[in-house]
């Protein structure tokens, strides 16, 4: 997907959705941001090779009290390229995919996908 962004075959980067979710493990000292997030958080800077100029999250504890177990994440890299982060413990399906939107075209990394992970649409 990096060579996809850096060669300019996507065009210009529109944003990136990331999500990550399972029907999990609950952990009573954690939370779903500190567990799952910091996987794609990672993914986007080396997808981007930059920093994000700003942050914002929002989870909600829906399961035990002050446990977050549903987040989402916004980041702003520069030339204004947002990043969505969804994790959850709650979701019935299993989801570790990365979708990158450009003006030309679009890739998709499903790493539960066994034969093809990434996609170029």
């Amino acid at each position: 997907m990096k060579k996809y962004i850096d060669s300019g075959e996507l065009g210009e980067i529109y944003y990136i959705d990331a999500a990550r979710l399972s029907l999990g493990l609950f952990q009573s000292n954690s939370n779903v941001l500190w567990d799952l997030a910091p996987h794609d958080i990672s993914i986007l800077l080396y997808l981007l090779g930059e920093k994000p100029i700003s942050v914002s999250a929002h989870g909600n504890p829906c399961v035990f009290d002050k446990i977050v177990d549903v987040a989402y994440l916004n980041l702003i890299f520069p030339n204004k390229i947002p990043a969505y982060v969804h994790v959850s413990w709650l979701d019935p399906c299993k989801v570790r995919r990365v979708t990158v939107v450009g003006s030309k075209k679009m890739a998709v990394y499903n790493d539960i996908e066994n034969e093809q992970k990434i996609k170029n649409l």
